[in-house]
């Protein structure tokens, strides 16, 4: 909702016939001049306001709203970006602003009125009389005085303001409907002076659409929980001795605290199990409830309900037949991840005619074996809009450990189909494809956040990084990449309860835990992140399967003695990874670095002689691949500083000095040398 729909616009949504509170200004003013100057008038209240004028205080409120003190606060350039979704809190502040202002010169002119009224009636020339005094107070306050009109302007920020809450209000209740025609019919409803919609009109609309169990989304609530909203919301906060509210009230069906020893049978009963295929046919509603139940965060909501691709500009959409040159290409593997995408609903079928943007697919092979259906979107990305992040890398696992640790990991399934994509943006996600069986072109459509978009691991990223956040919460030390949670505590019975719970969070939100890949039973030697972590040792060092892959690697190139501009990057990021476990890993990839930087750039598959120095120093990393480095260090037992000139050297080893003089030799030596 934009800005000038919240603190102006927002009013003319509302029915034509709306009640006078809902909205209106009087009729007439506060004080009317109406009356007879011969008799004083009597008090009037003011009741129903006759017009339905509706209330457009932008520019009232434009006229109040001051710096410094009578404006919203800016939020400190260090904390904007815990500011998160803000915007309705903010406005209501410049309001309140706004109304503090007005109020403050109403005072001062009620003041300043009523000193005037005292000076006047001190003068030697009044005759004070009832007639003379109504006149005189008919003056002070009259429709064009200062007082009224800044009165009145209070009234209309009020009433304005008003008005939009109670929209928000309304808003609020009709986000529950189903369907949009419905809920559009409904929001015609015009409200009254004691409910939010018209009872009657409502009661004959209800009627007819065959009632709120029909229309609206069932929400799921314990019986005590209207009444903790209610005292949260009077007295600003949690109750004493009151149970705390959390998601285990949104799905009372569920065992919502799990004995340990039903936990260990629910690790039992996972043994050999495993979710292997996805399933995007269950109803999404239900888990959205949970996400709102557990108050997520507005902008992960937005991602649960549907992912916005975030475009710099929208990319042109074509007919299918005449992309052919996009077309993914026929293969019996292929067909079957097509026939498996379908079935989970992962890719569904549209019309061959419709305007899309066509993006060809492509298999992968896993770590075991299978195949992973990729998204050529290169051409899509160009369009994408994409925000630098950060996630974890393995140079943040040793300062998560700790010694005496034990520890599982939850890996989950298919973990980018769990977030789907919004309606309108699907059209940009199409696959053409013609199966085998019907050599017929088949237009899909890809439902789900899909490996490929340049913006799918920060859009992931940012509901995992959350859900680690609610666990967090609930006393868990956890860490995530992605999919892949790693949880740790010094007790294992203790950790074996918290995994359970963590799955049965997960499951709750709608998320499918692979318990093929995950490790549920607390162990001390476990791997993550490709990296193999031994906590009862100490250590970590390269799994066996990644010591088998780069050595093959290294292999290759000294049988060939030959390497392209590919194969040297390929062979340096292998090993600047394996860098991280191997001892003196990183000195020893400087050389193949070198010799790397000295290959020409022009064609990246051209080979050329490999450098004997970096020959040796592949060499030696096929001898140590398999080494191991610690997780954490020992604690310093001893300090040593030294220094070096061209005639001498000196050192402090514990406080303990010591100096000596370069023998000739030695002064011919390189300065790093002498250091």
């Amino acid at each position: 909702m934009n800005e000038n729909k919240l603190i102006g616009e927002g009013n003319q949504e509302l029915a034509p016939d709306a009640p006078p509170e809902y909205g209106a200004l009087p009729s007439s003013s506060i004080a009317s001049s109406s009356s007879s100057s011969s008799s004083p008038a009597a008090p009037r209240r003011e009741g129903r306001w006759s017009n339905g004028e509706r209330v457009r205080y932008v520019e009232t409120e434009k006229k109040y709203v001051a710096r410094p003190g009578f404006y919203e606060l800016d939020v400190n350039t260090e904390l904007r970006h815990f500011d998160s979704n803000s915007n309705w809190l903010r406005l209501l502040d410049r309001s309140f602003g706004a109304m503090t202002h007005a109020l403050v010169q109403q005072n001062e002119l009620l003041k300043q009125n009523f000193q005037q009224l005292i000076e006047w009636s001190q003068l030697p020339t009044t005759a004070l009389s009832a007639d003379t005094l109504f006149e005189k107070m008919h003056s002070l306050f009259s429709e064009k005085s200062t007082y009224i009109k800044v009165s009145e302007d209070l009234l209309q920020l009020i009433c304005g303001r008003r008005a939009d809450i109670i929209q928000r209000r309304r808003d609020c209740i009709l986000s529950s409907v189903k369907d949009k025609y419905i809920k559009h019919d409904l929001s015609k409803i015009p409200p009254t002076n004691a409910n939010l919609f018209n009872p009657q009109q409502l009661g004959t609309f209800l009627e007819k659409a065959g009632g709120t169990n029909k229309l609206f989304t069932a929400q799921k609530r314990s019986a005590e929980e209207p009444h903790q909203m209610s005292m949260r919301n009077r007295q600003g906060g949690p109750q004493a001795k009151r149970p705390r509210r959390s998601f285990r009230n949104a799905e009372p069906d569920y065992d919502p605290q799990p004995s340990t020893s039903s936990r260990a049978a629910t690790f039992k009963d996972f043994k050999g199990k495993n979710q292997k295929n996805f399933d995007n046919r269950r109803p999404k509603q239900d888990y959205i409830q949970v996400w709102e139940a557990i108050s997520a965060p507005n902008h992960i909501l937005k991602l649960i309900r549907g992912y916005r691709i975030p475009f710099q500009v929208k990319p042109p959409l074509q007919n299918p037949n005449l992309l052919k040159r996009f077309q993914t290409p026929t293969s019996s593997s292929m067909s079957e991840q097509i026939i498996t995408l379908k079935n989970q609903k992962v890719l569904i079928p549209v019309k061959l005619a419709t305007p899309s943007f066509v993006s060809p697919m492509f298999l992968i092979k896993k770590s075991d074996s299978s195949n992973r259906p990729i998204f050529d979107l290169q051409n899509l990305n160009d369009y994408v809009s994409v925000v630098k992040f950060r996630l974890i890398n393995v140079q943040r696992v040793p300062t998560f450990l700790q010694a005496n640790d034990w520890v599982v990991k939850i890996d989950l399934t298919q973990a980018y189909f769990h977030l789907p994509i919004a309606q309108s943006h699907q059209r940009y996600l199409r696959v053409l494809y013609t199966p085998e069986a019907t050599r017929r072109p088949e237009l899909l459509q890809i439902t789900c956040l899909p490996f490929g978009l340049s913006s799918s691991p920060k859009a992931f990223a940012t509901v995992s990084n959350w859900v680690a956040h609610l666990l967090r919460t609930k006393g868990l030390r956890i860490i995530v990449y992605l999919d892949d949670f790693l949880i740790a505590h010094q007790d294992r019975h203790m950790l074996q309860d918290q995994a359970a719970e963590a799955i049965r969070v997960l499951t709750l939100l709608g998320w499918m835990v692979n318990f093929q890949k995950s490790v549920l039973n607390p162990t001390k030697v476990i791997e993550y992140l490709g990296i193999s972590w031994n906590l009862h040792m100490n250590s970590k060092q390269l799994p066996i399967d990644k010591v088998l892959r780069i050595s093959a690697r290294i292999q290759g190139l000294l049988r060939d003695n030959r390497w392209s501009v590919k194969q040297a990057q390929c062979i340096l990021g292998m090993l600047n990874f394996a860098a991280f476990v191997v001892p003196r890993g990183r000195l020893r990839c400087r050389p193949i670095q070198m010799a790397y930087n000295k290959l020409p750039k022009h064609d990246p598959f051209l080979k050329f002689r490999i450098d004997p120095q970096a020959a040796t120093e592949l060499s030696w990393w096929l001898e140590t691949l398999t080494q191991s480095t610690p997780i954490h260090q020992r604690q310093v037992s001893h300090h040593i500083t030294t220094d070096a000139s061209g005639k001498g050297w000196g050192a402090l080893v514990d406080n303990l000095p010591g100096s000596g003089i370069w023998s000739p030799e030695q002064k011919l030596w390189h300065s790093n040398l002498k250091e």
